[in-house]
């Protein structure tokens, strides 16, 4: 250990400068914290009347040190020294006392009370029957995705109201903790919630599409994206006695019209007015707000269409129960408005069945790639 004499030395070095008490906490407070003197006090300057700042125990073993005063330099370094030492020590203690004050309020458990608790067992058990329903009983996922988060919170209540420990604690450290588990079990299901209802929307066997805005010039027909418009000014154009193609204005911009079946007379996809549905013949289908992508259980694309203002862009591939067939599939690049394959025989057909095919403008299998469209191919 250093002697008093070297410690004040090493204060003196240290805090060089003239003495800043902590007087700007006021006095009342400095001397609350350091118990010393402050800025407005004057310190004497007889040296028999210089106090000493020694303990009175260290006093007694060294009286000689009773009437050796310190110099005003290392008399100002060691109240400076002081001051801030008391200071590192009281304002920490002060406030850890503070923080175990407020923890204490919100973890401070309630005298134990009488529950009911066969009133509580009674709605847990009802909660988990009401949760086993939402998860049998066919409905759409939102709906059961509602009713699965009403039973959580309901779960969450009567643990924290029937367990003795928990309902003991504050009402505020209740809902704090009841408020973390609802967002724990909203974060943690929230990507299964979004691919269930995905898939659900995915597998939708009707829909209606529309385009984007409402145009108000000619009706144009565009075979593919690389096909040429061309001018729609009929009703309808009749493919087949039972397959008909129409494009008309209505109330929501440019409607569709058009049913596709396959070589055995089987209907695929029906759409009426922007209206769509599929049967079972349908493999696969995807789908946005203004285009609609269909395959046959070859898993070939037979319709593929997108809504502009005034155009409707169409690709598909239509048959009759006779044998007959046409396909309208992209020139893909060419200078042509489109390719037009007709047959009306099985050899006419096998002559060009693998021929100027549809290319998916959507990525498959659906479910999983719902709305998202295919990569360019390089």
């Amino acid at each position: 250990m250093c002697s008093p004499r070297g410690f004040c030395a090493g204060a003196s070095a240290c805090l060089v400068g003239p003495p800043k008490s902590l007087s700007f906490m006021g006095p009342r407070i400095h001397s609350w914290l350091c118990g010393g003197v402050h800025d407005g006090e004057q310190r004497p300057s007889d040296p028999k009347q210089t106090p000493s700042w020694h303990s009175s125990k260290y006093l007694h073993r060294h009286p000689a040190e009773v009437q050796l005063p310190h110099p005003p330099d290392v008399a100002d370094s060691i109240v400076r020294c002081k001051e801030y030492c008391m200071l590192l020590y009281c304002v920490p203690r002060r406030w850890c006392m503070l923080l175990y004050d407020v923890a204490r309020g919100w973890f401070r458990l309630t005298p134990e009370s009488t529950t009911k608790r066969k009133t509580k067992a009674i709605s847990a058990v009802s909660n988990g029957i009401l949760a086993l329903v939402f998860g049998i009983v066919p409905m759409p996922v939102i709906i059961r995705w509602i009713g699965w988060g009403l039973c959580w919170v309901g779960f969450v209540y009567i643990l924290l109201s029937g367990v003795p420990l928990l309902y003991r604690l504050p009402r505020k450290t209740r809902v704090v903790m009841g408020f973390i588990l609802v967002i724990f079990f909203v974060e943690s299901l929230l990507g299964t919630e979004y691919r269930q209802w995905k898939e659900e929307t995915a597998a939708a066997q009707d829909g209606y599409i529309h385009s984007n805005s409402i145009g108000h010039g000619q009706l144009a027909l565009r075979i593919g994206k690389d096909g040429g418009p061309i001018p729609w000014d009929k009703e309808s154009l009749k493919m087949f006695p039972d397959t008909s193609f129409r494009i008309e204005r209505g109330n929501d911009g440019v409607e569709l019209s058009t049913e596709v079946h396959d070589k055995r007379g089987n209907l695929v996809v029906s759409i009426d007015k922007n209206h769509w549905h599929i049967t079972n013949q349908c493999l696969d289908k995807n789908y946005t707000d203004d285009s609609l992508e269909v395959k046959d259980l070859r898993g070939r694309i037979v319709l593929q269409v997108v809504l502009y203002p005034d155009t409707v862009q169409v690709q598909g591939e239509w048959h009759n129960g006779s044998g007959w067939g046409i396909r309208w599939s992209d020139s893909h690049g060419g200078t042509k408005a489109g390719h037009l394959d007709y047959w009306k025989t099985p050899d006419q057909e096998r002559a060009v069945e693998n021929q100027h095919l549809i290319e998916p403008m959507f990525q498959y299998p659906s479910k999983d790639h719902w709305r998202e469209m295919a990569k360019p191919q390089q």
